[in-house]
């Protein structure tokens, strides 16, 4: 029976153990420095909007489930050190024990932290970072406070834009400052941006592009200190990005980011040891370089990956894309690859082609709803290498059609001629993803 070690009870170790224990012919045992398993950070948000009440819903798993399939799992208990060589993981406990395990295969699955900004002011009460469960039980505590009439959200990434409307659905004023020049930057261009401020602004959400100078009050945050204007706030939610924890394996090859650098099969560069989720760097295709994808469907993706390599199955060579899709009061919104600035940021010269239209044919009765569609595509060879959509019908799963596409390298040429259904009551007859590929100039 092989022995694996697994660092850290997030979604990508976990997505690894459950696959090694159900396959059987595998010890896993989980190492965790938290009281907690499977803490989902987009649950959160759902959870401070108040679509479920109970804490444990903003869990993957529970502790008694994974100990069913047989896990072995240490709670509150730290991995302070990795002997690559003996094959050996040095732990402290809670209270101050140490110990050694030792492994056949080491899964790194430790995660990433809130990143952190010298801004002054930031030791205040009622200034928190949106990323663990404890911040999530801090945050919610506050929520219905009579004395909070103002929160202050920093950063609009997808967490920011879901934090300030969530903290406007119950009733709060909201204000999203995020300090570059459109929302959403990493995954969207200018055109799906506005869409997103312009529903946000619709629910009396004040979007400022701003940067934040500093936070001022006695012992609990009172005011916010931009570069254009000051702001009285009872609380601050703070989402301008991560970081990977990535301390231990020294000598494991790293990316830029300190993350472990990973291959398609979630090796590092060290014999046995694999890295997953927010700790690993997987070698993107399209641009060139080593990048780590914070979300938990790649976390739970490069999980998958590491346990089925230790499994002996293939593991075919694909690349990260960031695919990903919210809604906003209504509006579903759906990206994967590349947008077509952030391809021009990397020196990469694209086409692309942008496509409205409606979701039903126009006989047909009741709300039709509009679609905007764009593919991203090089110049050079047509492949497809971004796909952005939004409408306020619910096209959010289209966006795997693109994720696979481009996963396999195909060409906007070859999208053209894709076999896909007519049938009234889903889509026309002239298929949108179609037509927006034979438009591709």
């Amino acid at each position: 029976m092989q022995k694996i070690v697994i660092i850290g009870g997030g979604p990508a170790g976990l997505a690894a153990a459950r696959i090694l224990l159900r396959a059987g012919g595998f010890q896993v045992s989980i190492y965790e420095n938290n009281d907690t398993i499977g803490f989902l950070n987009g649950g959160f948000v759902q959870w401070l909007k108040g679509t479920f009440k109970r804490a444990d819903d903003a869990f993957t798993t529970t502790i008694e489930e994974m100990t069913q399939l047989g896990a072995l799992i240490y709670l509150n208990t730290e991995v302070t050190q990795v002997d690559h060589l003996a094959k050996r993981v040095y732990v402290r406990d809670n209270a101050g024990h140490l110990s050694y395990d030792t492994y056949d295969r080491l899964i790194l699955a430790t995660g990433s932290r809130a990143s952190q900004f010298p801004i002054p002011g930031m030791h205040l009460n009622g200034i928190h970072h949106a990323k663990f469960y404890q911040d999530a039980q801090a945050i919610i505590a506050r929520r219905d406070a009579p004395d909070l009439k103002r929160v202050a959200v920093f950063g609009g990434g997808y967490i920011g834009v879901e934090l300030a409307e969530a903290c406007r659905a119950f009733g709060k004023e909201v204000i999203l400052v995020e300090p570059s020049s459109q929302l959403l930057t990493a995954h969207y261009d200018r055109p799906f941006a506005d869409q997103i401020e312009a529903r946000l602004k619709a629910q009396g959400i004040d979007v400022q592009y701003a940067r934040i100078q500093r936070f001022l009050g006695e012992s609990t945050v009172s005011q916010m200190v931009t570069n254009r204007a000051t702001h009285d706030v009872q609380l601050v939610l703070l989402n301008i990005g991560f970081y990977p924890v990535a301390d231990l394996c020294e000598g494991a090859a790293r990316a830029e980011n300190s993350a472990y650098r990973v291959g398609a099969d979630q090796r590092t560069s060290l014999p046995d040891v694999y890295a997953v989720g927010d700790c690993s760097a997987s070698y993107d295709k399209i641009t060139g370089e080593y990048r780590t994808i914070y979300l938990a469907s790649n976390a739970i993706r490069t999980g998958t990956i590491a346990a089925c390599h230790i499994m002996g199955k293939p593991i075919p060579d694909t690349s990260p894309l960031n695919t990903t899709a919210l809604c906003i009061q209504g509006l579903y919104l759906a990206s994967t690859g590349l947008s077509a600035a952030e391809a021009r940021a990397h020196d990469i010269e694209v086409n692309i082609s942008d496509l409205h239209a409606k979701q039903f044919p126009a006989f047909m009765k009741g709300k039709n709803d509009d679609v905007t569609l764009r593919l991203v595509y090089r110049q050079s060879d047509r492949v497809l290498i971004g796909a952005q959509m939004a409408s306020e019908y619910d096209i959010t799963e289209h966006i795997n059609y693109y994720s696979l596409a481009i996963q396999q390298n195909l060409t906007v040429n070859t999208l053209c001629f894709a076999d896909t259904f007519f049938m009234p009551h889903f889509n026309q007859a002239y298929n949108y993803h179609l037509l927006c590929a034979l438009g591709a100039p």
